[in-house]
């Protein structure tokens, strides 16, 4: 990137966090701030399960600001604090900048959230535990389990999990992830396998189902398009069943994640 090109961009930032700042100073200063009540649209699940190519084909483009979490650092604080009880979701007025959200953590405060965005439309994205685990040494180009340990999100101590080994620890957290989404009514449930079988279906469906618009033409053009930035994914995301052609998972790896997930696993047809 040429100096030419980064300086406007450093100023666009700039000058949008300035804007966000008064925003968020003006809402603060609001006596009724919470629960508010302006339409959100949510995507959660666990990390490396498709949410970001689903949130982008659903809400990129669209009317109404989007946040993503790999461009707004702050909002690990949010899930994490907020999981903890050190802080509440009422404690971010930021949040009420954006009208579509995608932020998988978001998923272990999901009852906290909607208690403060009541009119929510929560989109839970589910995948095989076993693809998730690949993905994420795929992700993070992880050669063996002492480097899969060293992820961000796989080493972070926030949800409490007492594993050492590292698969055990995806996991678990896949499975916290959807036992606490269980505790909100009417959140929709989709399956990232069901997604790659129809990328423009899916959407349109998905779409209409939260009174969206979806345009098949655009879809088409850019449902095999990646999602992620290079640096994030600089690979083709492989499809459902990847994780029984690679030598990532041991046989002892695939016993232990079906040992902690395979309640929720026989329930979404993964076993």
């Amino acid at each position: 990137m040429s100096l030419l090109t980064a300086v406007p961009g450093k100023l666009t930032r700039r000058i949008r966090r300035g804007r966000d700042a008064l925003r968020v100073w003006r809402l603060s200063a609001r006596r009724n701030l919470w629960p508010c009540r302006d339409r959100k649209y949510l995507v959660v699940g666990c990390e490396s399960s498709g949410t970001t190519p689903i949130s982008h084909l659903l809400f990129r483009g669209q009317p109404g600001r989007f946040l993503i979490e790999g461009d707004e650092r702050w909002v690990w604080d949010v899930y994490q604090c907020v999981y903890q009880g050190h802080r509440r979701v009422q404690d971010y007025p930021r949040l009420q900048l954006y009208e579509s959200l995608k932020v998988p953590g978001f998923a272990a405060i999901l009852p906290q959230f909607v208690e403060a965005f009541p009119n929510t439309h929560t989109i839970y994205v589910v995948r095989d535990p076993r693809d998730v685990a690949v993905s994420a040494y795929r992700t993070w180009k992880a050669a063996g389990p002492a480097q899969l340990a060293q992820i961000p999100w796989v080493k972070q101590t926030w949800l409490g999990i007492a594993e050492t080994d590292p698969v055990a620890r995806l996991a678990q957290r896949w499975r916290i992830y959807l036992e606490r989404s269980q505790l909100v009514p009417g959140v929709t449930y989709v399956r990232y396998e069901d997604f790659c079988a129809d990328k423009v279906d899916f959407i349109t469906r998905l779409a209409v189902s939260l009174g969206r618009r979806a345009d098949d033409q655009a879809l088409q053009h850019r449902c095999d398009q990646q999602a992620s930035t290079a640096d994030t994914r600089a690979y083709r995301p492989a499809g459902p069943g990847s994780w029984r052609e690679t030598d990532c998972l041991s046989a002892e790896d695939l016993r232990r994640i079906e040992e902690i997930c395979h309640v929720h696993m026989r329930r979404w047809n993964y076993l």
